[in-house]
């Protein structure tokens, strides 16, 4: 059975028992209870709360968070490639490549927001200045859909957590179980 992750730990869904199939055998891959209206409120509570903490972290910190998750994610590698292929019907190279993504996306955001600074621009006739400053923006809730879910859950993850804010994702129903995974290896890392 799978687990949600609300406010760092695993909760076992509330609401209706989910089967997951392989779309090209039609058997099963996984079950999961899906999260209840009361759960998904709590998790955006969850991730305000985290928000006050996590978009006050240095942006260094936030990047060693990030490099252990992508470490953690790697050393399951073999594991999570089964459960992507067995639930997507992906062949292992489509898989491999759609795994990849994410712990290389976590990395690149993190650069890439290093390299993000307030800018100064001057009106025409320099009356006045015009600062550019660029903070974390709150919360985030990111719906991907279900074609490549580790790839699409690592261009929600990359930018969300490099810039500072938190996020709620909801997986597509058709390949939920790699997110779910991601989770809890989150919360086995102690991950913020």
């Amino acid at each position: 059975m799978y687990s949600h992750y609300i406010g760092g730990t695993a909760v076992e869904g509330l609401g209706e028992l989910m089967s997951v199939h392989n779309p090209a055998t039609e058997q099963l891959a996984g079950e999961l209870r899906m999260a209840t209206e009361a759960q998904a409120e709590a998790a955006l509570k969850s991730a305000e709360k985290a928000f006050a903490e996590w978009s006050h972290t240095p942006l260094q910190k936030r990047g060693e968070w990030m490099e252990r998750l992508a470490q953690a994610i790697e050393e399951k590698r073999e594991l999570i490639l089964d459960v992507l292929m067995s639930e997507t019907g992906k062949p292992m190279a489509q898989a491999e490549e759609d795994f990849d993504m994410l712990p290389r996306c976590l990395r690149y955001y993190y650069e890439e927001a290093k390299r993000l600074h307030g800018r100064i621009i001057e009106d025409e006739d320099n009356s006045y200045m015009n600062l550019i400053k660029r903070q974390p923006v709150g919360v985030v809730v990111g719906y991907r859909s279900w074609n490549f879910p580790m790839l699409n859950l690592a261009y929600k993850l990359g930018p969300v957590l490099a810039s500072g804010c938190t996020c709620v994702l909801k997986p597509s129903p058709l390949t939920p179980l790699p997110t779910m995974m991601i989770g809890s290896i989150a919360e086995t890392i102690g991950f913020p």
